[in-house]
């Protein structure tokens, strides 16, 4: 496993646990060092080039890390770009201009052919603007303050975050199944692969710093078009009691209906109160009813786990157009969630038409759609990876990285302190009832 002390990573995510402000949820088991029978074999039979390829981990994921390495290890230092009091756009002149050519010609962004003068053109401005998608910036084309922030870092940066995400791909091993779906939480996209190469590519919705979508691995066994919610245990105590103390019409007003074992009932906040802070599991269920303000949308994928989470549509589509998509508390929102549908239509033992679907939807009724062949689903953490052509590096959201970069031989601290600036806010992103 490298030089990281994985059981020290698992004890500071377990501290995390205890936090109220930023939790920590991954299933995390390391492999074991190949015995050395294999090798011994590999060396008689004169096979150790093919023994040593056999042991390396998401091989492809792994070969483009590698390759990235390679190439920000001989990187020229960066050039220090100057904070300019407006952002920098198409047509404007600067001697910084031609210090962010050199940047991002260095970075390879800008064409090594193109010219290094002062002025911003056109071919800058496409620079910009990939060299902000791959850092998950706002995309303007322009150099604004945040953008000259992120342009003067220190190549060592980029190098270090490599490393770490190398280090996570000896969690798994050398390659997923021919079809699967990959969830990568940093970079808020769902995969699908068949026959190991993508067909499909979406926006996602993850957990909370606080509430963090866990990671692990599963399969998805059916779907759910009319699903209703039921509200888990936690988040009735910690959202839907304050909710109700502030608006007693709120159960009313999101078709949230209550029972008391198979016996819909009358609710009063007095009724609650007494287990907000209780470790007792409150006596009722909370369902919200199927429709279009239900929180699960109009679809759910399920993969039972022993967190209760899945993957799922969503009433509040516009939180998908925002940059860091940080707000359910756990479960995974899914940006035009019928498109995997469809591709899941392909693995049932009934010919699902357009129109039976439609007819389904229509109804506004539970309709559970079995799968014959479950679908594996990896939900992972890489902050770091190529993807056409294009070296990607996102925010390392639930501060995984930096606790394993402070569990490695050289770099070890006995405790993790998390720190007092961070790119992302819990307050900002807190949503009551965000499933």
């Amino acid at each position: 496993q490298g030089d990281v002390d994985w059981n020290l990573v698992q004890e500071k995510l377990n501290t995390l646990e205890q936090s109220d402000d930023i939790t920590a949820r991954w299933e995390m088991t390391p492999k074991a060092f190949p015995d050395q029978d294999g090798l011994i074999s590999a060396i008689k039979n004169d096979e150790i080039y093919e023994y040593l390829t056999s042991l390396i981990p998401m091989e492809k994921r792994y070969r483009k890390l590698v390759d990235l390495l390679k190439n920000y290890r001989v990187m020229d230092k960066f050039p220090k770009i100057k904070y300019s009091k407006n952002p920098l756009k198409l047509g404007d002149r600067s001697s910084s201009v031609e210090e962010i050519k050199k940047h991002l010609q260095i970075s390879g962004d800008y064409p090594k052919k193109a010219p290094i003068n002062s002025k911003f053109d056109q071919t800058l401005k496409n620079a910009v603007i990939t060299y902000q998608k791959r850092y998950l910036l706002k995309v303007t084309g322009m150099v604004d303050k945040i953008t000259t922030y992120y342009l003067n870092q220190p190549v060592k940066n980029n190098i270090q975050a490599i490393i770490t995400n190398l280090d996570k791909t000896k969690l798994y091993p050398k390659a997923f199944e021919e079809e699967h779906i990959e969830i990568n939480i940093p970079d808020f996209n769902l995969r699908y692969y068949k026959d190991h190469q993508k067909t499909m590519k979406k926006g996602i919705v993850v957990g909370r710093i606080d509430r963090p979508t866990p990671l692990f691995s599963d399969a998805i066994g059916y779907m759910v078009l009319n699903p209703t919610w039921t509200i888990t245990d936690n988040l009735v105590k910690r959202d839907l009691i304050p909710v109700l103390r502030e608006n007693p019409n709120y159960l009313e007003e999101n078709n949230i209906h209550a029972f008391k074992g198979n016996k819909e009932i009358e609710i009063t906040q007095e009724m609650l109160d007494p287990y907000e802070k209780s470790e007792e599991r409150v006596p009722y269920r909370f369902v919200q009813f199927p429709g279009e303000t239900n929180a699960l949308g109009r679809v759910k994928f399920m993969f039972p786990n022993k967190y209760a989470v899945y993957l799922h549509d969503t009433d509040n589509k516009s939180l998908l157009s925002r940059r860091y998509k940080i707000y359910s508390s756990g479960c995974i929102r899914l940006e035009k969630p019928f498109e995997l549908v469809d591709t899941l239509l392909e693995h049932t033992r009934t010919n699902y038409s357009q129109s039976k679907i439609d007819e389904i939807l229509e109804s506004n009724k539970p309709t559970t759609i079995g799968l014959k062949q479950r679908i594996p689903v990896h939900i992972i953490y890489f902050t770091v990876y190529e993807e056409d052509g294009l070296a990607y590096f996102k925010n390392d959201i639930y501060l995984y990285d930096k606790i394993i970069e402070e569990s490695v031989v050289g770099n070890k601290k006995p405790t993790f302190t998390v720190p007092k600036k961070r790119m992302i806010s819990v307050k900002k992103n807190a949503q009551p009832l965000s499933n």
